[in-house]
């Protein structure tokens, strides 16, 4: 799983390369949590994730709750068909917001400055 950070004025986008899984939830959780003092306003671009487990859900919801609590917001964008059909099954379209493309979240966030990005592995 490889991770790359990217923001756009207040907005952190979060790219997940790989699949969210057991082996690799708790280290995006991780690495997402570092990044919450700083920002209340999450996207997370699934264009290159393959698969979400219950472990990657659970990662969703357990940030979605910290921003929450913070009067932040969390979105998730560019779902491939399969984790798109994860994502309903489970209810998770009801929980959080998902939204076709990372231009669309942005546009939801007001974010309309270049991107600034970092690599994690």
């Amino acid at each position: 799983m490889k991770i790359h950070f990217a923001n756009c004025e207040d907005v952190l986008i979060l790219y997940f390369d790989g699949s969210l899984d057991t082996g690799s939830a708790m280290y995006a959780e991780a690495e997402t949590n570092k990044h919450l003092k700083n920002y209340s306003k999450i996207v997370m671009n699934l264009d290159k994730t393959k698969f979400v487990s219950s472990a990657g859900l659970r990662l969703f919801l357990t940030i979605a709750k910290r921003l929450l609590v913070l009067d932040g917001v969390l979105y998730l964008c560019n779902a491939n068909k399969i984790v798109t059909e994860i994502l309903e099954i489970s209810g998770f379209t009801s929980i959080i917001d998902v939204k076709p493309t990372l231009v669309d979240a942005l546009n939801a966030l007001n974010c309309k400055d270049n991107l600034q990005f970092n690599t994690k592995q």
